[in-house]
């Protein structure tokens, strides 16, 4: 047993590593609930159960006559102790190693860092997109509108309601009250009947983004006067959370959004293709998703006498 564990010592390390890794993304969807026996238990079962398969692949390989499992790996340590001997021109047992132990750890580092670039992101994304067909409302067409009095986003949302229009060509024509200094996010459901590679943008004054599944494809936001901005990305066939930003600081306001399906030209964006969500889909859960999941930055807010930066987030927020 002990000469056993010894040399399959790595198989042990990569089920505990892959077990560890699907329980962290569990616990996050999850909010860490029974964190301390999952990230405990499971991880050991993990390594006991690769360590299994890994033995009963060696041992029918033997039965066989294919091959050994456990031959090939060792041939291959002695082959990475050999090159590591010549490069560092080291005949000592640590000298030997340094070449293999290197290679896990780098090994090691890539496999956290696509799981914190892509996999985690990924999932993130899949649970945005499940959290707005959970709050949408299947009898409203269009986006429903939520306004900020602020482009800090200090106060809790007000909900205006599902936008029976696009397309806000001046101050006036926004929904609420403010005609300056405020935010506005426009939430649905895009259905995709179609594959291929969709346009998103218009003209706006001053700044905004697109969001699909909770990743943004379009990003200006700035203060700036009256310009277009235009993405084209692929699309499948399917439903996609679909999430518009608005921020107007002062002087002259505009919000103008088109699209541009296939085969087509570009045209206003209508409501046909989009399901409003209702008023009582909690933001401070979406948001918390796309932050946790590392699918948009964290916002810096700049108070004085902050001058640089702090991080915050409010109860509602």
């Amino acid at each position: 047993m002990k000469r056993w564990v010894k040399d399959w010592w790595f198989i042990w390390l990569l089920g505990a590593f892959l077990a560890l890794a699907s329980q962290v993304a569990w616990l996050k969807e999850h909010r860490w609930d029974g964190a301390f026996v999952r990230l405990t238990l499971v991880p050991v079962a993990g390594a006991v159960i690769f360590g299994a398969l890994a033995w009963g692949l060696d041992y029918l390989a033997k039965k066989l006559g294919l091959f050994k499992l456990k031959s090939r790996i060792n041939a291959l340590g002695e082959w990475l102790a050999d090159l590591s001997s010549k490069l560092t021109g080291s005949n000592t047992r640590l000298g030997r190693r340094a070449w293999p132990i290197t290679l896990l750890v780098l090994l090691v580092c890539l496999g956290l860092a696509g799981v914190y670039l892509r996999v985690i992101p990924q999932i993130g994304q899949g649970l945005v997109k499940n959290f707005f067909l959970e709050h949408q409302d299947k009898d409203e067409k269009g986006l429903t509108a939520f306004n900020f009095n602020g482009p800090d986003r200090a106060m809790p949302p007000n909900c205006q309601g599902p936008t029976t229009k696009l397309s806000w060509p001046n101050a006036e024509s926004f929904p609420g009250n403010r005609r300056e200094g405020f935010e506005m996010r426009l939430l649905g459901v895009l259905s995709i009947s179609q594959k291929g590679k969709y346009t998103f943008g218009g003209q706006v004054d001053d700044g905004f983004r697109i969001l699909l599944d909770g990743k943004p494809v379009l990003e200006d936001w700035q203060q700036a006067p009256a310009h277009e901005k235009w993405v084209t990305i692929p699309l499948e066939p399917g439903s996609y959370a679909f999430e518009v930003h608005y921020f107007q600081a002062r002087g002259l306001a505009r919000l103008m959004l088109y699209w541009q399906a296939p085969g087509q030209a570009k045209e206003p964006l209508g409501l046909a293709p989009l399901t409003a969500l209702t008023c009582h889909t909690p933001l401070a859960e979406l948001d918390r998703l796309e932050l946790d999941y590392r699918i948009i930055p964290e916002d810096r807010s700049i108070y004085p006498p902050f001058g640089e930066g702090r991080r915050w987030r409010l109860l509602w927020w």
